[in-house]
């Protein structure tokens, strides 16, 4: 019985200790999430849609095909125009379907427009991989 509470016991304690993360490992990661949030916005103003679409983790196309999102990003660029200015509003962590996330929220303005853009990245081996993104245009009502 004791040797049964025992296994229990440090079951719940291994399960607890794996859900508290190294603040510095959180804070670094932030910052490999937000310094990809440059590298899509440099490959968009290029046009490089295939290194952004290469830049996403796996989970992201299991609810959007690689041509939905290619198709997303140039309609994005036909109207919006390049990236001129971006600024970090919010840099945050969680935990989402059992992942570690990190999300980004910035205020972008575009040659033909300004939005706010929503970027969540899941960091693997010190590379953030896209999980998801969301544009809000000023002037637009949310979805």
């Amino acid at each position: 019985m004791k040797q049964l509470l025992f296994a229990m016991l440090l079951l719940i304690v291994l399960t607890f200790a794996g859900c508290f993360e190294d603040g510095d490992k959180i804070d670094a990661n932030k910052e490999i999430a937000a310094a990809q949030v440059a590298t899509i916005h440099e490959q968009y103003n290029k046009q490089d849609v295939a290194a952004i679409v290469a830049g996403s983790d796996v989970e992201l196309f299991k609810v959007v095909s690689k041509e939905v999102l290619t198709k997303s990003i140039n309609n994005q660029y036909t109207n919006l125009g390049k990236v001129t200015i971006s600024t970090v509003q919010k840099n945050l962590w969680g935990y989402t379907n059992n992942m570690q996330t990190f999300t980004v929220i910035q205020d972008t303005s575009y040659e033909k427009g300004k939005g706010v853009e929503t970027y969540t990245f899941r960091v693997i081996d010190g590379k953030a991989k896209l999980l998801g993104y969301r544009i809000l245009i000023a002037g637009e009502r949310p979805h």
